[in-house]
């Protein structure tokens, strides 16, 4: 697929996109992408792709979606101001070098991680994503503390990234499915004499989990975000 393009033309091309239909039929002609792949590529059907490409439509909840996919300025896309892809702007480098990563609740990593054999990630309705340069791999997530376990190490509210491919090392912070509860946790990895313990920072209050077999690690820490980082 051809999908090089200039500046200076999706600039002159502004004037004649007024719609936000228009200028993403231009944009998937420019790249050399089909209404399909684009659909395949955000994990929509692609009847929506289509129908926001015939219906002169000018927003869409899927603007920023569809802009990351394309890897295009999505005020452009939204708004139509600016170039199609803003390739010397330093602030638009640094993000597309970090990997955008879904926030999610505990019903949510479920299906998330596949415990919700009825549904699957793509399913999952997404409302709030973090950016992170550290490796999450294909599926990595993020979830926010909810309790005092591991305080004061973790406050509650902390967001935590989790990359599921990783596997655990001793001393690492992990996120555990808990089959017999059907809950989920987020522990400290210890093994000792052939027992692996799931163990909270905060033992006034919280006791020492042991794994069983059934239990499954969900993912392993490989980022925190303390709310003062926010501040």
């Amino acid at each position: 697929m051809n999908r090089s393009f200039t500046n200076t033309e999706s600039t002159n091309q502004n004037n004649k996109l007024a719609t936000l239909s228009e200028r993403l039929v231009y944009a998937l002609k420019v790249l050399g992408i089909t209404q399909a792949e684009l659909a395949r590529l955000i994990g929509i059907k692609p009847q929506a792709i289509h129908y926001l490409c015939s219906s002169r439509s000018k927003k869409s909840s899927f603007t920023y979606e569809i802009a990351d996919a394309l890897k295009i300025n999505s005020v452009w896309l939204g708004c139509g101001d600016g170039p199609m892809q803003l390739e010397d702007d330093l602030d638009t480098q640094l993000i597309s070098s970090q990997k955008r990563v879904p926030i999610l609740d505990w019903k949510q990593i479920n299906c998330w991680t596949n415990q919700d054999k009825e549904v699957n990630n793509t399913s999952v309705s997404i409302n709030e994503w973090i950016l992170t340069n550290s490796d999450v791999g294909e599926n990595g997530f993020a979830f926010r503390l909810h309790d005092k376990s591991m305080h004061p190490r973790f406050d509650q509210d902390t967001i935590v990234i989790v990359n599921p491919e990783k596997t655990p090392q001793n001393k690492d912070f992990v996120i555990t499915y808990m089959n017999e509860i059907s809950d989920i946790v987020f522990r400290q990895y210890e093994f000792e004499n052939n027992t692996t313990l799931l163990k909270p920072i905060n033992m006034a209050m919280y006791k020492i989990i042991i794994k069983n077999k059934d239990d499954l690690i969900l993912g392993v820490m490989v980022e925190a975000r303390w709310q003062s980082y926010y501040k």
